[in-house]
Order: structure tokens, then C-alpha cells, then sequence
């Protein structure tokens, strides 16, 4: 409880630039991670389209190369399909085949070695907000507690952004 009243005293209290990595640093704190990626879209019938996008030690360049693949992504179909729920992921092992090389490809470049991602979607039009997070060791796998505990605070992670 100490950590989401932190949380939303600094979304009203810090400037936009100083509080982007805040709430980060307190989900960490909960489910470690390497990077991270949060940010709002449009969500589409063929993937999404990115509107704001912050990156958390992961360079610019995966954004343009995912919206390459993004049609062809599993993770973000199965986010879609259950919106407020994580969805945790090995990319070697659901990335394996032929077909899906080019997303195999992509982890593997940006050290998406495991990953867990959830969408918070507007139950009134295709906006939504998005959070992933990656562990660029391929043994640190997200475990089914990581979810849990990320889902706890998931939505005041969300609002305390749009506060700030």
C-alpha cells in the first residue's frame, strides 16, 4: 500500500522527465527486470500503432523494427485477447519455427530473452495503454507470482502516468 501512495503522490508532485523512470524503479522493486517499454497506442485489427513510447534501457531502434513484425506478433494478439491480464512469454521457445524467424530474430537482437507484457485497453474506442517487460537472461523466465504481482499494481501504474 506504502508503494502505490509513493507512486501517486510522485505522478502529481514530479516534472513529466523525472517521473517517467519512477514508477519503473517501484514495479522493479516488486518484478525484476532488465528494460522495459510502456506507453500508449491505437490498437488495430493488424497490430497497433504506438503514439508514445517510453523505453527503459532499450534503444529507439526497436520501436521501427517492431512495427515491422508487430502484425505477426503472438504476445500482442494473446494482450488483446485477455486486456488486463499479463502475459508471460519465452521468445525462443514461442518464436521457434520457420514462420516466425522474424520475431525470433528480433529478441534475440534486442535481448528479449523472456518477457511479460499487458494492455489496459478503453473499453469505449482502440486507444490503449501498454506495458512490457523483458529479462535478457534466457533462464530468468517470468513466473506465474511476477504476473500476479504486477497485476496487483498494474492499473495504478497506468494512472499514475496519466496523472503525471
Amino acid at each position: 500500500m506504502h508503494l502505490i501512495i509513493e507512486l501517486y503522490r510522485a505522478a502529481q508532485e514530479m516534472a513529466v522527465d523525472e517521473f517517467q523512470e519512477f514508477p519503473l524503479g517501484m514495479l522493479k522493486s516488486l518484478v525484476p527486470f532488465d528494460s522495459a517499454a510502456y506507453g500508449s497506442c491505437v490498437l488495430m485489427q493488424q497490430g497497433m500503432q504506438i503514439q508514445e513510447i517510453y523505453l527503459h534501457n532499450k534503444p529507439i531502434e526497436q520501436i521501427s523494427d517492431y512495427s515491422a513484425i508487430t502484425h505477426k506478433d503472438p504476445v500482442l494478439k494473446a494482450a488483446r485477447a485477455n486486456p488486463d491480464r499479463v502475459i508471460r512469454f519465452h521468445p525462443p521457445t514461442l518464436f521457434a519455427g520457420k514462420e516466425n524467424r522474424p520475431l525470433f530474430d528480433y529478441a534475440r537482437r534486442y535481448e528479449n530473452a523472456n518477457g511479460m507484457h499487458i494492455i489496459h485497453a478503453d473499453q469505449d474506442s482502440h486507444h490503449a495503454q501498454l506495458l512490457t517487460m523483458w529479462r535478457a537472461d534466457e533462464d530468468s523466465h517470468f513466473l506465474k507470482q511476477d504476473g500476479w504481482a504486477a497485476e496487483q499494481v498494474l492499473h495504478h501504474f497506468f494512472e499514475a502516468l496519466k496523472i503525471n
